[in-house]
């Protein structure tokens, strides 16, 4: 009884989802007339949910509500899930395209603190350093307010410390050319500053864990100040950022 209860959820979800897109659209719309047709045999009867999968959360592109059937049935496909998370992202970007760059970063960050309050126990459902790298590389293409991500991330109950150890791998490992080419390394950096230049940050963390964490975080500061000097012809940003980070080093020794 707790499954079906489960899957009427869903499919109560789905016809919400269906119903929202069909508003506003003109009563001779295609589309119109397939959601319509879709919520009338929603509301006929309780359906499998391979059905829902198949016949209308993939049918109409409806990511939240596959990811919702992913998780019911304990489906485990971690390329799956991340082709979701991606559909997800881009579709809350779609919808606010024409919007400032500040309420679309507050849009981004209030779905995904919504959806990692559900998802977020299990790895499965919630990829965190995937959706990291992810959300770090469409806030660079889409020039939205630096500092979003970690934020939003750490609200949803991510650690602290493996923030850090995603940002080092994001810069260090990260292979996409486009992201590189585009300052995508400077802009990590950036990001990675803003992270650490938060006076909240160590909020909870115990004595050995806090003292482990600025370790850890001295270490990462050295090496990108070293290699930000090693640049022949560093441009005005590249001076400003490793002056910042020389900052955010000396306020880490003091701790």
């Amino acid at each position: 009884l707790e499954e079906k209860m489960e899957v009427a959820q869903i499919q109560l979800q789905i016809h919400h989802t269906l119903h929202q897109l069909a508003a506003g659209l003109p009563a001779t719309s295609a589309h119109k007339q397939a959601y319509d047709r879709a919520m009338t045999q929603l509301n006929a009867d309780l359906l499998d949910i391979s059905e829902l999968y198949s016949e209308y959360a993939e049918e109409f592109t409806l990511a939240e509500c596959k990811l919702a059937i992913v998780h019911c049935a304990g489906h485990h496909d971690p390329a799956l899930v991340q082709t979701i998370w991606r559909e997800i992202v881009e579709q809350e970007l779609a919808r606010s395209v024409n919007t400032p760059a500040g309420e679309r970063g507050s849009l981004l960050s209030t779905k995904m603190l919504n959806l990692g309050r559900l998802y977020s126990q299990s790895q499965r459902y919630f990829p965190a350093e995937y959706l990291m790298v992810l959300l770090e590389k469409q806030t660079h293409h889409q020039r939205l307010p630096y500092g979003l991500v970690a934020r939003t991330m750490r609200q949803i109950g991510i650690p602290s410390g493996l923030l850090l150890k995603f940002y080092h791998r994001i810069y260090v490992d990260n292979k996409d050319v486009h992201f590189i080419n585009s300052g995508g390394r400077m802009f990590i950096l950036r990001e990675f500053h803003d992270f650490l230049d938060d006076d909240a940050l160590l909020t909870g963390l115990g004595i050995a864990e806090r003292a482990a964490f600025v370790v850890a975080c001295l270490e990462d500061i050295n090496r990108y100040v070293t290699e930000l000097q090693a640049i022949i012809n560093p441009d005005v940003n590249t001076h400003r950022l490793t002056e910042r980070l020389r900052m955010l080093e000396a306020k880490f020794q003091k701790l």
